[in-house]
């Protein structure tokens, strides 16, 4: 069975098979920040074994934001947040 195996996309090497794709969490907070709640969420995921996990769909406008709570990269000030968010997925 090869779902425990790495594979290679590109020059990336993915650890195994397993992927999580992208779902709304409704984790962020009221302006679309990354919280700890979110953090923690994928952190989770990350060390549950998940080989590749794609975070759920952000809003970069108002008008595209789809629930109260949706992630959002509206401005540079979100960037810390996400920092935050890929480098504990990658510990």
């Amino acid at each position: 069975m090869k779902l425990f195996e790495p594979i290679k996309v590109r020059h990336v090497e993915i650890r195994n098979r397993i992927i999580m794709p992208g779902m709304e969490t409704n984790l962020g907070d009221d302006k679309g920040n990354v919280s700890d709640q979110s953090i923690e969420y994928y952190k989770h995921l990350a060390k549950g074994g998940t080989g590749l996990i794609i975070i759920e769909g952000i809003y970069f406008d108002t008008i595209g934001r789809g629930t109260l709570n949706m992630l959002s990269v509206d401005s540079n000030k979100k960037i810390p947040g996400f920092k935050k968010l890929t480098d504990t997925i990658k510990a």
